[in-house]
């Protein structure tokens, strides 16, 4: 799978698009809700949307091991440019808007958020983890990811460390206070998302087969996940997080649900998607900075919940599309933002629908 394939495209936006609807959906609790069984129903509602971390690092780097036999030399070139420039400046503007109501100086605050990783843009601190495993992979062939054993020892790991992490005091302790960075960036809680996204990428058209030929046993098995997650876990019904070990098996379903689903429908809202997927980076570091504002603007429409999350969903994307086309003229803010060369998305538009 060296050439570009439509359906990881939709698969990207599809994740991103999960990920704002997330903390959409967080928002309205903590505005709206004022019931228990509100607080219940909209728990469940906003985990059905959390594997979009997990799958995002599953797809990068099934990127990764689909594109390359061997790291190439300006791999970690392009990251620093187009992820970790980004990373560090928009954290700059999230420092600045928290610094407001803060006894806190703007230097503390950007150390916690951006360099601890007590932020929303946690996940950047653990895409570093997988660039600096792919450099020590770099000389060896990325068909390690093909392994199934290998696979297999990286879920034990994962799990075994949720369990350490939620039985035993001692460990709590030294994620707490001794590791340097927020626990969610230990990277242990994420091992098997990475060396899974490798396996589906080195076992691409076997899996695309499988999904066109069995999707429904994946629908029924992503069902029973999140069945099994709601009924068999106990819960607290506000805090809803992606790093925990009971959401494994759904977040790793999920991204064979997602990539199974758009293989077979790969041309609605084609053009929406290709923006969205195009600046899905830039609509994730940016998205916590516009959702306040937007939430203001859109409230009107509070009482239609469904309509409600929808325009600003809508509302959100399309804004920050817009602002990373503008700032993208601009060959500073360019760098600051990771925007990349837009101009192609209009050529394949118009080649979709004047062909």
């Amino acid at each position: 799978m060296k050439n570009k394939k439509l359906e990881l495209v939709y698969v990207r936006a599809i994740i991103c698009t999960s990920i704002v609807l997330t903390h959409i959906l967080t928002s309205y609790t903590i505005q709206e809700a004022t019931e228990t069984v509100e607080y219940e129903y909209l728990y469940i509602i906003r985990n059905i949307f959390i594997f979009g971390v997990p799958c995002f690092l599953i797809l990068s780097q099934l990127l990764v091991t689909a594109r390359y036999d061997y790291i190439p030399y300006n791999f970690i070139r392009k990251r620093i440019i187009y992820v970790f420039i980004p990373y560090f400046f928009v954290g700059i503007l999230y420092a600045y808007t928290m610094k407001y109501g803060s006894d806190e100086s703007f230097i503390e605050i950007y150390k916690d958020a951006v360099i601890i990783g007590n932020w929303y843009g946690y996940f950047i601190i653990i895409f570093l983890f997988t660039i600096l495993l792919n450099l020590l992979f770099k000389r060896i062939p990325l068909k390690i990811f093909g392994n199934i054993w290998v696979l297999f020892s990286a879920l034990i790991v994962q799990v075994v460390f949720f369990y350490v992490r939620n039985h035993y005091d001692w460990f709590q302790e030294f994620l707490i206070h001794d590791y340097p960075l927020n626990e969610h960036t230990f990277f242990l809680g994420w091992i098997f998302y990475y060396f899974l996204g490798g396996f589906i990428g080195y076992h691409y058209d076997n899996v695309i087969k499988f999904l066109e030929d069995y999707l429904v046993i994946v629908i029924a098995a992503s069902i029973l996940a999140f069945v099994i997650f709601v009924m068999y876990f106990n819960h607290d019904y506000y805090t809803v997080q992606s790093f925990a070990g009971k959401l494994i098996p759904y977040n790793t379903m999920m991204f064979f649900l997602v990539l199974g689903i758009v293989i077979h429908c790969k041309t609605i809202a084609y053009s929406y998607v290709i923006f969205v997927s195009h600046f899905s980076y830039q609509i994730y570091l940016l998205h916590p900075l516009y959702l306040n504002s937007v939430y203001d603007v859109t409230r009107p429409f509070v009482d239609s919940t469904l309509a409600f999350i929808l325009i600003t969903l809508f509302v959100v994307q399309t804004s920050i599309i817009g602002f990373s086309i503008f700032v993208h003229t601009f060959s500073v803010t360019r760098i600051l933002f990771g925007t990349r060369d837009f101009k192609y998305i209009f050529k394949e538009i118009d080649a979709k629908y004047l062909s």
